[in-house]
């Protein structure tokens, strides 16, 4: 092949050579068009027989469509194939770092490889549904992030590579695929999914014995190991290696593909239930829900969001099948127990009168639903308006856990029996709260982020349906997310380097798509502004339809989703998916091709971890609507219905820009300063602007 350096394939501008093989050249390329650093692989022609020529292009042109529509977060996306000077080639996302090759050698901690390859084992897993095989997958095709994120590449290479119907080995010994890797089956022509557990089996037995389980001194010769000889115990290499870790490798390794996982879905499932199954370090001890655990706390606390984090996550350590460790976790169960005593005699603290007007007398519990205290959102907001008002104003505060639906009615009903004056709760735990209050008028609640329609409309949501005479003793406390949204939509629209921003959510429900169409609303004021262009993706209020994960909790589901968005074009993102929007951030900071915009919470201080790309945040203070219910109660001022918290009176906002403030130009904003005003005096409404043509 003729030196490309400094050459154009297309759009493509050849910088530098990263890695050359037998039958590919891969270059690190810049895209003219997106302005972007790119990885080309080009198919060296000239490897194959003239014959075959014809039959490569067409199945290259093939292949290269499937591969282009596997979009998944652990896989080195195609973003564009192509052909010069009949040398095909193949463009992939440029991801600068090392492979999985590079950390072999040696031994590794099993619970460390098995994390390693576990998304791995999902990404295949994912294309497998699809019907496209990898057919070589082996420590080279898999790189790792600086932050250790292992991203499956040249996938389907090895079936663009097939000059016949069946896989071909060369006279030289050399496969269409790595023989040290390559399945039993796979070097007579039949592949299937069974193949690529057979591979990532051998990966991870290098990886946890440190040496490969065949080795011969010519690649047939390797071969013909893999098809006759028995698989080298792991354990006599690795002596304490969990039988659990063998018998998952004794398995993918299995000489006939029917005898292994019977697809890669149960190798994930038998992964994870590994992960699962590690020796940890007990965490600090926790009360359950069914002990009805409580924590009392009196002043001082912590006032700052950043207090309120989760306990540090349990590590690995090494498994001990000793009498001294039963006799550590029966000391562990009788201090838990002791605790969980204390706990409970603390919560059913004798009632004393509480004189309306004094502030130290009055008590308020928080009750959580199964996301827990720390969950940053909401409980952990709820909690910490209940912590602020413990040190501002010498209430007396506790909370309850939740870590099933069914604790919801139990945990309230002991809050009731504690003769708490005030009971907060959260969003799921809406019909619950209704029950409690009916049947309890004089008992004053407040629950966050959610209120109750009037029975004359019917019910919304599934929700449990209160009218003005039905639920008097209770305060929602809602948020009009579209006024800070439609400054967050205005924002991204003035920041987007590609002209195309966008927002997903988790379900498609009023409370999520609120978010939504006050982001489209700020894109469109923006162009009409600007006389700019500007495409906002995710959400048509007009149709009211738009792009939704299904769920709150796949991360997995998120950076799917994410990276479909980024493929369209989008820079900036603005996920309303709860932990599924954290998938956005993952693969926004592993990619480099995105910045995100967070909701409910200020993300630069709930998730530092994505600081360097957090642009902003949509943020509701349940925190202060929390607190300013407290001292309603404190001063007798409370009243149930609905509160709704606005820019107007603080209750939510946008983020400071933090560590993107010297990043976004001062005309810009001066023009979110003013469009501010402009909302809260109702000079702009979301409503109008979508309204105009």
């Amino acid at each position: 092949m003729e030196n490309l350096i400094g050459k154009s394939l297309g759009r493509y501008h050849i910088l530098e050579q990263l890695g050359e093989g037998g039958m590919a050249t891969v270059f690190k390329a810049y895209d003219t068009n997106l302005e972007r650093e790119v990885a080309v692989k080009i198919i060296r022609r000239e490897a194959f027989p003239p014959e075959q020529s014809d039959h490569l292009l067409k199945r290259f042109e093939r292949e290269a469509k499937a591969l282009a529509q596997l979009v998944h977060p652990n896989i080195v996306n195609v973003i564009d194939y192509g052909s010069q000077d009949g040398n095909p080639y193949l463009v992939m996302n440029f991801l600068p770092g090392g492979t999985l090759k590079d950390k072999l050698g040696k031994p590794m901690p099993w619970p460390e490889a098995v994390k390693i390859l576990l998304p791995i084992a999902e990404a295949l897993d994912y294309a497998h549904s699809r019907n496209i095989i990898h057919r070589d997958v082996k420590p080279s095709n898999i790189l790792l992030t600086q932050r250790g994120q292992p991203l499956l590449t040249d996938f389907g290479i090895a079936k663009i590579l097939e000059v016949g119907e069946a896989t071909q080995l060369t006279a030289t010994g050399v496969g269409i695929g790595t023989p040290d890797y390559m399945a039993p089956e796979q070097w007579t022509g039949t592949v299937g999914p069974q193949t690529d557990i057979y591979s990532l089996g051998v990966v991870l037995y290098q990886m946890v014995t440190g040496r490969l389980p065949f080795i011969a001194d010519t690649p047939a010769a390797v071969l013909i190991k893999h098809a006759r000889d028995p698989l080298p115990s792991p354990k006599s290499i690795i002596p304490d290696l969990p039988d659990e870790v063998e018998q998952v490798l004794i398995k993918a390794l299995a000489k006939e593909p029917e005898n292994r996982y019977r697809d890669m879905g149960a190798f994930v499932e038998a992964l994870g239930k590994l992960t699962r199954e590690a020796p940890t370090v007990l965490a600090p001890a926790a009360v359950p829900a069914e002990s009805l655990q409580g924590t009392l706390i009196s002043p001082p606390v912590p006032a700052e969001p950043a207090k309120v984090e989760a306990a540090p996550a349990a590590q690995p350590v090494a498994r001990k099948r000793n009498w001294l460790v039963w006799f550590a976790v029966g000391m562990t169960i009788l201090v838990i127990a002791g605790v969980a005593i204390v706990l409970i005699n603390n919560l059913r603290r004798p009632a004393a009168p509480i004189p309306s007007t004094q502030g130290p007398a009055i008590k308020v519990g928080v009750v959580t639903d199964v996301g827990g205290v720390n969950d940053k959102f909401p409980n952990a907001l709820a909690w910490k308006g209940v912590s602020d008002a413990v040190s501002q104003l010498g209430i007396n505060g506790v909370f309850l856990e939740s870590n099933q639906p069914s604790d919801y009615s139990r945990n309230i009903q002991q809050m009731l029996s504690n003769k708490e004056d005030l009971i907060v709760t959260v969003p799921f735990l809406g019909v619950n709260t209704a029950a409690a209050a009916r049947a309890n008028p004089d008992q004053k609640f407040a629950i966050a982020d959610y209120s109750y329609p009037d029975c004359n409309t019917g019910a919304v949501e599934g929700r449990d349906c209160g009218s003005s005479t039905d639920l008097v003793n209770v305060r929602g406390l809602v948020f009009q997310v579209d006024q800070p949204a439609f400054l967050a939509g205005y924002l991204a629209a003035g920041m987007t380097g590609t002209g195309k921003v966008a927002s997903f959510g988790g379900l498609q429900i009023p409370t999520v798509t609120l978010f939504m169409k006050g982001f489209e609303a700020g894109v469109k004021y923006y162009n009409q502004q600007h006389g700019a262009s500007v495409v906002a993706l995710g959400w048509d209020d007009k149709a009211q339809a738009g792009v939704f994960v299904g769920n709150f909790s796949s991360t997995d589901d998120g950076k799917i989703t994410a990276a479909s968005l980024v493929l369209r074009g989008a820079d900036i993102l603005m996920p309303v998916a709860g932990e599924a929007g954290l998938g956005s951030a993952a693969y926004c900071q592993t990619t480099g091709m995105c910045l995100v915009i967070g909701v409910d919470t200020d993300w630069f201080v709930s998730y530092p971890e994505y600081a360097g790309l957090e642009l902003s945040s949509v943020q509701k203070k349940i925190d202060q609507a929390v607190f300013q219910t407290i001292q309603d109660v404190v001063n007798g001022k409370f009243t149930g219905g609905t509160v709704t918290f606005t820019l107007a009176n603080g209750g939510v906002d946008l983020a400071p820009f933090h560590n993107f403030d010297s990043q976004v130009p001062q005309t810009l904003k001066d023009e979110l300063t003013q469009l501010r005003a402009d909302i809260i005096s109702g000079a702009v409404t979301v409503d109008a602007v979508l309204a105009t043509p």
